[in-house]
Parts: C-alpha cells; sequence; structure tokens
C-alpha cells in the first residue's frame, strides 16, 4: 500500500505492517487489526473497514502520527476503534 505522501506500507503478517520512506529506509513498524481492509493511508489518517460479527461493515478514519520520538524507536501510532 502506498500512502499519499509516498511511505510505503507493506504488510508483514497478518497484524505488523512496515512502513518505508520513498528512500527506501525503514522509519516505523505498525500494528493493527488483522481482519482490516485499508482503503488510503494520508497524512495523519488511515481509512478502512472492519467487519462485526454480523458481517457489517464499519468505516474506520483513523489518526496516524509518526513522530520523532516514534520513527526512532520505529513505531507507528494508530488508534482504531475496534467495531461493536
Amino acid at each position: 500500500m502506498v500512502a499519499k505522501h509516498g511511505q510505503l506500507w507493506a504488510q508483514r503478517n497478518e497484524r505488523d505492517w512496515d512502513v518505508f520512506a520513498e528512500d527506501g529506509r525503514l522509519i516505523a513498524e505498525a500494528r493493527l487489526p488483522p481482519d482490516i481492509d485499508i482503503y488510503e493511508i494520508g497524512d495523519g489518517y488511515l481509512l478502512g473497514g472492519l467487519r462485526d460479527e454480523l458481517d457489517v461493515e464499519h468505516i474506520v478514519l483513523s489518526s496516524i502520527r509518526l513522530s520523532s520520538s516514534s520513527a526512532a524507536s520505529g513505531q507507528a501510532a494508530t488508534h482504531l476503534p475496534s467495531p461493536n
């Protein structure tokens, strides 16, 4: 998945993603719900869909940020609500 600002989000396994800068440097890692469908990643947000136990899709717009401390430690702050 290529974010609107050029970063590459590569899914490593069911939950974990590596985030690379345009020059190929690993700049962060993110942990997302395993069942999320990502539609778009922009500057500071992630737009996706999660399905509940009745298979009803809930659209989620979540803030994400790569702060200088998170980039140095390789972590992305991602807050995704669960559909209930």
